[in-house]
């Protein structure tokens, strides 16, 4: 009998590797300086949209799901504690403080302020992270791989043309 992971392998999240290049993915929109919404190789029937961050010096550095925005909190929390017991096979998640910007700020109650995390993860795992994120009026679950490249990748930032000053 096949036996189906609800999700991908610890080494490629919904199929995408660490230090995959730009060029190398199915782009469907640049969404920032680092940031590109993509088409995923494995994706999974909990999520809608898939988005990376990636650099030129080190390519793909975190991969990001979103769920289909929930209209209350509870329908939220409620979806992202059953993908919370399927990220269980990294351990138990810590509760931690998230930042909170002004539309996820106004969607959640106070005394739900931590979201899951789970860290010391192998290469190229550095973190995992699953949030709930108020989004265009809605309530969206998030998660995010982040991988050991993580660093290079935020500190990197493209040159700019002093001649456009």
């Amino acid at each position: 009998m096949l036996s189906f992971a609800p999700f991908p392998a610890m080494a490629a999240p919904f199929g995408i590797d660490a230090g995959t290049t730009v060029s190398a993915l199915k782009v469907i929109e640049k969404e920032g300086t680092k940031t590109y919404r993509v088409k995923v190789p494995q994706p999974n029937s909990n999520f809608d949209q898939y988005r990376v961050e990636a650099s030129p010096p080190t390519g793909v550095c975190a991969v990001y799901g979103d769920t289909k925005p929930f209209p209350t909190w509870d329908a939220a929390k409620a979806k992202r504690d059953s993908i919370a017991k399927v990220l269980s096979k990294y351990g138990k998640p810590k509760h931690v403080k998230p930042n909170l910007d002004w539309e996820t700020l106004r969607m959640r109650p106070p005394v739900e302020s931590f979201d899951l995390e789970w860290s010391k993860l192998a290469s190229p795992l550095s973190t995992v992270s699953l949030d709930v994120i108020g989004i265009n009026g809605g309530q969206v679950v998030r998660l995010t791989y982040f991988f050991r490249n993580m660093a290079q990748c935020q500190s990197w930032e493209p040159k700019q043309d002093a001649r456009q000053l």
